[in-house]
């Protein structure tokens, strides 16, 4: 068997006998890759969100591995994958308990936003801004901002409402820190103004690592704009600091010897 078998889901909750086959089947390591694939089929076009959640789950986890070069055996299925999760936000939060043990309170959200941090389009920023002011599940939190790096990395557009429950995120500190560094990456590629000044703010007023990730950012989209003010922030910082503060000072430095050509 595969290591991997759901983030969020176990095998004893799937609805029938079908589904608990096609699972088996699609974790099996003598499945070849036409059965995964049959596998994976039957339990994304079934209605029920375990079976569709697992779908997800698997979806995601071969697209994480294509970055090593491993193929992606579901990527033909693009389409049904989207239409599929965007069906499944716009359903109520399910509680499911996870393969760790742990309960997740909007399993099938933060599955399906899997689905839109690799495939989501702008017009679905709405959609999962609905789920971030709503949820307070670090797991379904965690996933909306996945998600939101791409969809806002895709526009130009001011959305003040995203916007808002990120940054709102970044500040309450009853969220977990990983929690509260998605919601600052979840700005990397979003290049509007409001965004940098918002960037600044969190650079100033928060503490490493998450002062550094905002600075980072702020590095990327316009360093000369913002050389002095990373120079000012990382004056204390000590040359063995780690990552992200490290690539603070590596961006100083490269430019500091390039004006030395």
């Amino acid at each position: 068997m595969n290591d991997f078998t759901s983030y969020y889901w176990t095998s004893n909750a799937l609805p029938d006998e079908s589904s608990i086959e096609a699972f088996q089947q699609l974790i099996s390591e003598e499945s070849n890759n036409a059965q995964k694939i049959q596998a994976f089929l039957i339990l994304l076009k079934n209605n029920n969100p375990v079976a569709q959640g697992i779908a997800f789950d698997y979806f995601f986890y071969f697209e994480s591995l294509s970055r090593y070069g491993f193929n992606n055996l579901f990527s033909p299925y693009l389409y049904e994958l989207l239409v599929k999760a965007r069906e499944q936000l716009n359903n109520p939060p399910i509680v499911s308990i996870a393969p760790n043990g742990t309960i997740v309170r909007g399993a099938n959200h933060a599955s399906a936003l899997g689905i839109l941090a690799h495939l989501g389009e702008e017009e679905d920023i709405d959609l999962i801004t609905n789920i971030l002011e709503s949820s307070h599940d670090p797991y379904v939190v965690f996933a909306c901002c996945l998600a939101a790096q791409r969809l806002l990395g895709l526009t130009k557009k001011n959305y003040p409402k995203i916007i808002s429950s990120l940054t709102q995120i970044i500040y309450e500190k009853q969220w977990s820190e990983n929690v509260r560094i998605m919601s600052v990456r979840a700005f990397a590629n979003y290049e509007i103004p409001e965004i940098e000044d918002i960037l600044v703010s969190i650079s100033r007023t928060q503490t490493l690592p998450i002062s550094a990730y905002a600075a980072v950012i702020l590095g990327h989209l316009n360093f000369e704009r913002y050389r002095n003010f990373l120079q000012e922030l990382s004056a204390n910082w000590t040359q063995d600091i780690q990552y992200p503060a490290s690539e603070v000072l590596d961006m100083l430095e490269i430019d500091a010897n390039q004006q030395h050509l």
